[in-house]
Order: C-alpha cells, then sequence, then structure tokens
C-alpha cells in the first residue's frame, strides 16, 4: 500500500472517530487528537488475517503444530523464525495433563497461577463497563495486560508466543465435542492482537498436549515446579500507540448498525457485505436439536447470566455455523484447510438449518458471535487463522444480546424503556426458528440475575471499554 493511501485510509479512520464522538463528552476529544498527534495506524479486517499454509506444519505463527514446537524446543537458537529476536513463550491452559519442559531460550508457564488466576483472567477475561452493561466476559484492560505481560518477562514485540492446552476432556460426541480448548487458546491471541501485538509473534498450538502421543517423555513434566522462574519485564502496550487493531472487536451499536443498514453501514475497516456465523452449539440435548439456541427452541436452553434469557433466538441474517464441525473429533485438532474451506463454502456443511448455496463469498467480512465470544472463538480461528477471511467478533454476543428487552410480553422482565435505541428484541434486530421474525420470550426468566449487569437505561454508547483501551495506549 503506497503512502498517500495509508494517509487516506489514516484521515478516513480518524473522520470516521470524529464522526462518532463528537456527541459525546471530552474524553473522546482527547481520544481523536490521540489518534491524529501519534499518526496511528488503524488496521481493517482485511489487514489483520492470517492464511495458513495448507500443511500446517510449515507455519511459524497463527496455527502451529507439535512437529514445528518440538524443532523449537530441540534447538531454538538455530531453528527459530528469522523474525523473532527473543524466546519462545509457551502458555499452558488445563488444570490437568503435561507441561511442556523450558529448555534453552524456551520459558515455559502455566497461566492458571499467580497473576492469570486473578478473577477471570485465566480465559483472558474481566468485568468491564461497555456504556449499556457491565460486560462480565470483557477483554482485560491495559493495565491487566501490562501486569500479565510484565508479571512473566514477556515482550511480545521480540519473544514469540504459543497458547498450548494440557488436554482436551471433550469425548468427541455431540454432548461433548472436542476442541473446546481452543475457546481459550484463540481468545488469548486474540486478545493481544486487540492490543496490537503483530501476528508473526503469536501462535495457537493445534491439538492438546496429551492427546495423540506426539511427544516423547524429554518433552514433558506433570510438575509444575520444573516450569521456568518468571523474571520481571518492562513491556507495556502502550509501545504499540503506534497500532489500532480494535475493528476485531465490534460493540453493539456496530452490530444494530450492520442488521439495521446491510451494505451502508459505514463501520471503518469492515466491509459493506458482512457475513453474521452464529457458532453456538447446544451440548445438553441430542444431535436433533444443537441449534436449540440459534433457533429459541426450547427458549430454556438461551442462557443469561445464571439461569434462561429474558428471550431467544439470533441476530436478524445469521448463519448458523456450530463451532465443533471445524474440529476432527477423532483427535481434537482442527480439520484440514481443505476440509474448513469447504464448510465456510457452503454453510449446509454445518447444518441443514442454511440454505443451500449460502457460504462465504470473497470481499465480505465475518462477524462472529456466540453467547460470550468462546465458541465463536473456534469457528473464527478456522476463519482467521487458517483461511485468511476478515474476521471481527461481536464481543459481548448474546449474553448482552438477549438482555436488552424493550418489549418483553411480561413487562417486568423489560430491561429498557420501550423505543430504546439498544433495544435487541425487535423483528428488525432478531430472529428465531427458521427466520421467523422476532425473539422468543421466555416467561418464566429472572430478571435478578441481572442486576450485577448494570444496565444503563441512558446508555448513548455501547463503546466506552473500547475508547478507554485506546486512551491507554496513547497516555
Amino acid at each position: 500500500m503506497n503512502n498517500f493511501k495509508r494517509a487516506f485510509l489514516l484521515m478516513l479512520s480518524i473522520t470516521t472517530v470524529f464522526a462518532a464522538c463528537k456527541k459525546e463528552n471530552d474524553n473522546n476529544n482527547l481520544l481523536l487528537a490521540g489518534l491524529i498527534l501519534s499518526a496511528t495506524k488503524v488496521n481493517t479486517a482485511a489487514e489483520l488475517t492470517t492464511e495458513s499454509d495448507a500443511n500446517y506444519d510449515n507455519n511459524n505463527f497463527g496455527l502451529v503444530t507439535s512437529t514445528k514446537l518440538k524443532s523449537w524446543i530441540d534447538n531454538w537458537p538455530a531453528n527459530k523464525p528469522a523474525d523473532i529476536t527473543g524466546n519462545l513463550v509457551i502458555l499452558h491452559s488445563g488444570t490437568s495433563g503435561s507441561y511442556i519442559k523450558p529448555a534453552n531460550g524456551v520459558l515455559s508457564f502455566d497461566w492458571n497461577t499467580d497473576v492469570f488466576r486473578t478473577g477471570d483472567r485465566l480465559a483472558f477475561r474481566t468485568s468491564r463497563d461497555n456504556g449499556v452493561i457491565t460486560d462480565p466476559f470483557a477483554l482485560p484492560t491495559g493495565a491487566i495486560t501490562d501486569e500479565v505481560l510484565q508479571t512473566y518477562g514477556i515482550d511480545p514485540t521480540k519473544d514469540l508466543i504459543v497458547f498450548a492446552a494440557r488436554n482436551d476432556t471433550g469425548a468427541g460426541t455431540n454432548a461433548s465435542p472436542r476442541g473446546g480448548i481452543y475457546q481459550t487458546l484463540h481468545r488469548a491471541l486474540y486478545w493481544l492482537r486487540y492490543w496490537g501485538v503483530d501476528r508473526k509473534n503469536l501462535a495457537v498450538l493445534n491439538g492438546a498436549i496429551n492427546q495423540n502421543a506426539e511427544y516423547g517423555a524429554s518433552y514433558l513434566t506433570a510438575s509444575s515446579s520444573e516450569l521456568s522462574t518468571p523474571t520481571k519485564g518492562t513491556f507495556t502496550v502502550k509501545s504499540l500507540r503506534g497500532v489500532d487493531n480494535s475493528v476485531l472487536v465490534q460493540p453493539l451499536e456496530n452490530i444494530i448498525n450492520i442488521v439495521k443498514n446491510g451494505a451502508s453501514h459505514g463501520i471503518y475497516g469492515v466491509s459493506t457485505n458482512v457475513l453474521l456465523a452464529d457458532a453456538r452449539h447446544n451440548t445438553a440435548n441430542s444431535a436433533a436439536v444443537i441449534d436449540a439456541e440459534f433457533t429459541g427452541n426450547p427458549v430454556a436452553n438461551t442462557t443469561g447470566p445464571s439461569s434462561a434469557a429474558l428471550f431467544a433466538g439470533h441476530i436478524k441474517g445469521s448463519n448458523f455455523t456450530p463451532w465443533p464441525l471445524v474440529v476432527d473429533q477423532t483427535t481434537g485438532k482442527f480439520k484440514s484447510k481443505e476440509a474448513i474451506s469447504a464448510l465456510w463454502k457452503d454453510f449446509t456443511g454445518f447444518n441443514a438449518i442454511n440454505s443451500s448455496g449460502t457460504g462465504y463469498k470473497s470481499g465480505q467480512t465475518v462477524v462472529h458471535y456466540c453467547r460470550t465470544n468462546a465458541r465463536s472463538m473456534v469457528t473464527g480461528l478456522s476463519a482467521f487463522l487458517i483461511l485468511g477471511i476478515p474476521s471481527v467478533f461481536y464481543e459481548n454476543s448474546m449474553i448482552e444480546w438477549t438482555a436488552l428487552s424493550a418489549n418483553h410480553t411480561n413487562s417486568s422482565l423489560r430491561t429498557l424503556p420501550a423505543g430504546h435505541k439498544f433495544a435487541t428484541d425487535t423483528t428488525e434486530l432478531t430472529a428465531s426458528g427458521s427466520n421467523t421474525p422476532g425473539p422468543v420470550y421466555n416467561t418464566s426468566a429472572s430478571i435478578s440475575q441481572y442486576a450485577s449487569y448494570n444496565i444503563n437505561a441512558n446508555a448513548t454508547t455501547s463503546r466506552k471499554n473500547i475508547d478507554e483501551d485506546k486512551l491507554y495506549k496513547q497516555q
């Protein structure tokens, strides 16, 4: 891309930010000033994707394999990627199974310990106010991100960080699918990509360490006492202020805009042709009703914070793309690039509820979502890191969408006043069944479960946390 085009895109993004912020408070004006002064490169969804090699063994970042990981452990100084100057850092999830041992230039940590255990940081989540609700599953703040990286002495501009799972508890069935490990692994990568870390410094290990007998005893230890000793670091995401990858995280107001306005949504970094992908897969019932959350049948299968949500269904215009279908249920690894491509080209491969011939078309941006943006991390990885499909994520997903009711048939179960711009239980925004207009209401839902959400009936924005993050990086 030439310098003129880069400058044009920067000015366009600044104009977009100004248009969005001109009616907000002074903090948003500071955001605009920060963007201008730092000449921040505001990336589009298409600029952030990673396309895998057809042979996953050839990948040096994105989705990497045990073959590649072992070659690095065997001789990191000789075998590391040419553009990596620091350590190989392996971060393990899971509470059982083996760890990869440290080696020369290879640091190995358990993210169940110390700073990772605080609050809900195990899954790289924290409770944050986005302006409409206090979302318990939001991405961590810049301060938390800095604390985590500094505690373990990680420099994501020099090191290669590999997120790995010790074990996969799935049985490979509809009720217990394999591949749930990627809900956390890809979220970790997505977290750091959002904060501006380059693609070449981040990877997810394909397959759990304890599966498929791929690691000899020399690579493994069952004891966390044999892992690396953290060395305090100084890295801060503020050093990445020249990079803005916030397009990855789409707030409620943008999703509403996309559904209402289609190709004329005007959201910077997202193509005019948007494809909505619902990754939910119901495991509480038989294979015949794995689409229960998508269709709203039964309504009780769409869960709010602690019990059945106020209403069920899906975002209007969405396609049903249940996450286990991109994973080989025998090995727990991602299916081949060819097989995953076939699924995304024809959604009937995901489920017959989808219309024949529907699927991803070149030039589209995919908006991935599920209930809490966890299951959508799995299908999201298949598109974002394997196929190189421009992808963004509705961060608050259906946990937020189904909490914002202004039209419930039981008036005591309404959380917003009639006509509120963020009310999502309308025929314009929500569908159910075979794309039946409107939501399916749960008349026995509990309104008390939403107390911790602090739903703001006077909300004028749903991107408060995103704007706070932009400001943090500019400090």
